[in-house]
């Protein structure tokens, strides 16, 4: 596995994040963990990527694996749910990853799940006010679900 770097931007601010992918064939990358930031790419998408002066850089979507990507920051005063938050999303199906920020967790919607039944989970949870949540890439078949 490698590091691939995607350039995003938020705001007026623009960022670099690291994903690992595995190399699939000439300039063909998988990617293998859930992305924070970067949008437009979920994990196991397939990626072309360039090594430019021995970095390699994502230059576009190869194939898209299906699966989407959310991320969720849990309201500072509810982050005691985090783990009940967690807990059933992986009862829907999903799998997540934890950051550097407390608050702030990557989920990997697998396109095997119907997206409308997450959908609705976060939905209730931004109208109860625990956390709020943010579509970083939503598969075409996913689309198709809601």
């Amino acid at each position: 596995m490698r590091k691939v770097l995607f350039n995003y931007k938020i705001l007026d601010e623009i960022g670099v994040e690291s994903l690992w992918a595995t190399h699939i064939k000439e300039n063909i990358y998988k990617v293998e963990n859930i992305p924070f930031y970067v949008k437009e790419y979920a994990f196991n998408d397939l990626i072309k990527a360039n090594l430019i002066d021995g970095i390699l850089s994502v230059d576009s979507l190869y194939e898209e694996s299906g699966n989407s990507t959310i991320r969720i920051l849990i309201n500072e005063e509810d982050l005691d749910l985090k783990e009940e938050i967690i807990d059933d999303l992986i009862k829907l199906g999903c799998d997540y990853e934890g950051s550097n920020i407390e608050r702030l967790i990557s989920v990997n919607i697998p396109k095997i799940i119907n997206y409308s039944t997450v959908e609705n989970f976060l939905i209730k949870g931004e109208l109860l006010d625990t956390f709020e949540y943010e579509e970083g890439c939503i598969s075409t078949k996913h689309q198709k679900d809601s």
